[in-house]
């Protein structure tokens, strides 16, 4: 809410288990979560939760593979300001990959902007650490700056790549079982395939961010200028394009059995079944019934 000079209340940020006494002020409901717009005028009482963590550094014969969604990692927008805060992020980024994750060998980042902020951050990192990463990435069908691609930062010094990173699913369409002539893309985002070596050992990352949750028990009508000659639910759409999504990238590993294989990313899943699909399941081949 606003103060009484009618500047908004600054975002307070809190780890796992900290503490915020009295909360006080509207409830909101958005985005599948419930909101309080605290009173400004009431003061708060706060107490620490957590700290971070870092990772245990690797061993020199250990190969190190890391994913981290970076959220939405791009300007907001072409201005000096924007880029200013832009900069202010990749400092933030990078630090931490040196400080919590030690560098990882091969690391997979989500939301990420395009391959130039991608670049930003090879090479912060590489002035922090005098390390020799290289960065990939593939721009997502919407081919659009500003949005949510996955790509790669390869410890080229210690990591051997074999072939460009490819993605896997880019273009295909899936139909919709409640429509006839319904369709729609299965990966807005396309598995990003790494094929590469570690000291003379092959080994195959699929880096992923699947389709969110937003909407998935949306009851609003498809909208007609897409989808003209169907009648259906956004949640409909959003639980066939998750469970298509999920079993392309289980055929996807299916078919790299036998292969040394990291699949990592966001895959916006729980580990059970949440009554709309069974995402981690249907990866691992055991899909579970919506009643177990």
């Amino acid at each position: 809410s606003l103060t009484a000079a009618g500047a908004r209340r600054l975002p307070i940020r809190l780890s796992t288990g900290a503490t915020m006494t009295p909360v006080s002020g509207p409830l909101d409901y958005a985005f599948d979560e419930y909101r309080v717009s605290l009173d400004s005028a009431v003061p708060l009482a706060l107490t620490s939760g957590m700290t971070r963590r870092p990772l245990a550094p690797a061993d020199a014969r250990e190969l190190s593979i890391v994913s981290l969604n970076v959220l939405n990692f791009f300007p907001t927008s072409g201005s000096a300001a924007a880029q200013a805060a832009f900069a202010v992020r990749v400092n933030a980024v990078a630090a931490a990959i040196v400080d919590e994750l030690h560098t990882p060998d091969i690391l997979g980042l989500i939301e990420v902007g395009d391959i130039n902020g991608l670049r930003q951050l090879r090479d912060r990192v590489n002035a922090l650490a005098a390390t020799s990463y290289e960065a990939y990435l593939i721009e997502s069908d919407d081919d659009a700056e500003r949005d949510q691609d996955v790509g790669y930062l390869v410890n080229r010094a210690r990591v051997v790549v074999d072939t460009e990173p490819y993605q896997i699913g880019r273009g295909s369409r899936f139909n919709f079982e409640f429509c006839n002539e319904g369709s729609d893309v299965v990966f807005d985002r396309p598995p990003f395939v790494l094929e590469a070596q570690f000291d003379g050992m092959p080994v195959t990352v699929i880096l992923n961010h699947l389709r969110s949750l937003i909407d998935v028990n949306s009851l609003e009508a498809l909208p007609a200028e897409r989808f003209p000659n169907c009648v259906g639910t956004e949640g409909q759409r959003v639980r066939a394009k998750r469970r298509a999504g999920a079993e392309a990238l289980a055929d996807a590993i299916a078919s790299r059995a036998g292969q040394n294989l990291v699949v990592m990313g966001d895959m916006n899943a729980f580990e059970v079944n949440d009554g709309y699909g069974d995402i981690i399941g249907t990866l691992e081949g055991t899909p579970a019934d919506a009643n177990t």
